[in-house]
């Protein structure tokens, strides 16, 4: 063939042609030629046929070479970055394709490079780029569907579907590669892997599915599509089927892998989350493998939902396994070390923040979730708010798991309260996590309406039962010492049978007792500022009235000359007045801050 002689019509015309002369194949033929120019060998007549095969040759390499460099650009190799790195073309590609796969030449790379820059093209990964990723430009795609056109008159259009649907998927090879996406075995994931690695690897491939199926696949259909749509019934579709199938069966292969995951509280987030963007991504592999007539694609797409349709329901299995579990593991709990000072155990921040997020997923859990709680998971423990389960008429099962949830909880704190060796001390713990739970529900109109008002009112008189359960054993005593039956006035003075010894014990007893409170109970803590703002509200409303009125009396009792020399001879003075009133505000304030400040 006379190469020198051909005409080209465009410079991927003379790329394909260079690139065949380097080839095995072309150097034979080039020898040949020349052998034959010299008189060595005999020439041979070349007939119409064999010219229009070999111009077929031609145009086979023209397109491949087109496709290799649309593929070279939709990797973002050399075109992009000198700096780029990962398996080269070479590697990926099947020895026996009849094309040399070598380093692209310079002159494309350039044409290439050219065209990126005018095209602001982005090879970065990413679901909100305005450009898809993987897509070859357009001036490329009418030269390809140029010579592709050609390439039907010669009876080579299948040939050229099926070179460039094994370039597309090495495309999507190394787009798993790009996004971290390997496959697992079923043994990997249930031994291999700690939770940690494998909540990384769902999040990656819950990526890397929205990113094929709605980018990816989308983008190799719409390119099917415009590169052979029309030159023949149906080549599009099979083009777009045969590239994309193996992605697809790789895709769900590892989420089904991944879907093996064995169920326990702490996974209830990510499985839920792993549930929930598989069911959305559903009605995009309807959209982007939409066909009535090809059998591939509607094979593809069927196999696809089945297998999403397995997935989906073992995971809602696993959900439905870790919802009970979750309520047996906190009945179970069994820790017996008080919390310093009284404040939030750390179970009661797990299980609400656990009842949170079954909220925020309340819409998935209430089709999952379809059997009632089983309150009687102890013969031996009688959980007195049991009935609660059922009130105001909650019958869907999700709202009862969620009250039994809470239920449950309020048990163990009652338990968890008499690990405290102060029983003021173990009201104020009950005061400070029931009124967590109270507030969490507050703070949640959802979790509001599922618990009903009826409970929540319980929980919020629980949380002012133990406020003056703890009010009444620490102040109890003080308020005592103030109001002494013989330092009560009548009307002609104080009643008789007061003596300087009791007068001085009762004031002693009143400041220790009150300096013993302030000493421990400054260390105490109450987190809500409101709910501290109240007590001490609440304390100082009994306590600061009592002793200005004790102290008003005693006043009026020195006036009338009793125990004047004893009090005000200064041997006991500091000890009958320890305290103004300014102080004892002071103290007062200074309660449940975690943190002592002397007066």
């Amino acid at each position: 063939m006379d190469f020198d002689n051909l005409e080209f019509e465009s410079n991927f015309d003379k790329i394909a042609v260079d690139q065949y002369l380097s080839s095995d194949e072309g150097r034979i033929e080039t020898l040949v030629s020349n052998m034959q120019a010299d008189g060595i060998v005999a020439s041979t007549t070349i007939s119409n046929d064999q010219r229009q095969r070999d111009e077929s040759g031609i145009l086979l390499h023209r397109f491949n070479s087109m496709v290799i460099g649309g593929a070279t650009l939709s990797s973002s190799t050399t075109t992009y970055s000198s700096c780029s790195s990962g398996p080269t073309w070479t590697s990926l590609m099947a020895s026996d394709n009849d094309c040399y796969y070598g380093t692209l030449p310079k002159v494309m790379i350039d044409d290439l490079r050219r065209i990126a820059e005018m095209m602001k093209f982005s090879g970065e990964l990413s679901e909100d780029n305005d450009c898809y990723y993987g897509t070859l430009p357009k001036v490329m795609i009418d030269d390809i569907r140029h010579t592709a056109e050609k390439m039907k008159s010669t009876g080579k259009l299948f040939k050229c579907v099926t070179n460039y649907a094994v370039y597309r998927k090495v495309f999507l090879v190394t787009s798993f590669q790009r996004l971290s996406i390997e496959k697992l075995s079923v043994t990997e994931v249930l031994r291999g892997f700690g939770w940690d690695a494998l909540e990384t690897k769902i999040k990656l491939w819950t990526r890397a599915a929205k990113i094929f199926i709605r980018i990816l696949f989308a983008s190799e259909r719409r390119q099917s599509e415009q590169i052979f749509g029309g030159l023949e019934t149906g080549m599009d579709d099979a083009c777009f089927a045969e590239t994309v199938r193996d992605a697809a069966t790789h895709l769900f292969d590892i989420a089904e892998s991944l879907s093996m995951i064995r169920p326990s509280p702490e996974r209830l987030e990510t499985i839920l989350l792993f549930h929930k963007d598989l069911s959305d991504l559903m009605p995009d592999v309807s959209y982007v493998f939409r066909s009535e007539k090809s059998v591939e694609i509607i094979q593809i797409r069927e196999t696809i939902q089945i297998r999403a349709a397995q997935i989906l329901s073992r995971l809602g299995d696993a959900v439905r396994v870790i919802v009970p579990a979750f309520e047996n593991s906190v009945l179970h709990e069994l820790s017996t070390t008080p919390v310093p000072g009284g404040n939030i155990h750390t179970l009661t921040k797990y299980v609400m923040d656990h009842v949170s997020l079954i909220v925020e997923n309340k819409e998935i859990l209430t089709e999952l979730i379809l059997v009632k709680p089983s309150t009687n998971l102890l013969e031996d423990v009688m959980i007195p708010d049991v009935e609660q389960v059922q009130v105001e008429g909650r019958t869907h099962p999700l709202a009862l798991h969620l009250i039994w949830i809470i239920v449950i909880l309020r048990f163990k704190l009652e338990g968890k309260s008499k690990f405290y060796a102060k029983a003021s001390l173990a009201h104020l713990f009950m005061m400070n996590n029931v009124n967590y739970i109270v507030q969490a529900i507050k703070g949640s109109p959802e979790l509001q309406e599922i618990i009903g008002d009826d409970y929540l009112k319980k929980l919020a008189h629980d949380v002012q039962h133990a406020a003056t359960s703890y009010q009444n054993l620490t102040f109890n005593m003080m308020l005592y010492c103030l109001r002494d039956y013989r330092l009560e006035r009548s009307w002609w003075g104080f009643l008789p049978g007061v003596t300087k010894i009791a007068l001085r014990e009762k004031l002693k007893t009143f400041n220790a007792t009150f300096g013993e409170a302030h000493r421990a109970q400054a260390r105490w803590e109450v987190p809500n500022l409101q709910l501290r703002e109240t007590l001490h509200l609440s304390i100082l409303e009994k306590l600061i009235p009592a002793y200005e009125s004790f102290l008003e009396r005693l006043s009026t009792h020195i006036k009338l000359g009793r125990f004047s020399t004893y009090i005000e001879g200064g041997k006991h003075r500091d000890t009958c007045f320890k305290y103004s009133v300014k102080d004892l505000e002071t103290a007062v304030m200074n309660f449940f801050s975690g943190k002592l400040e002397l007066i």
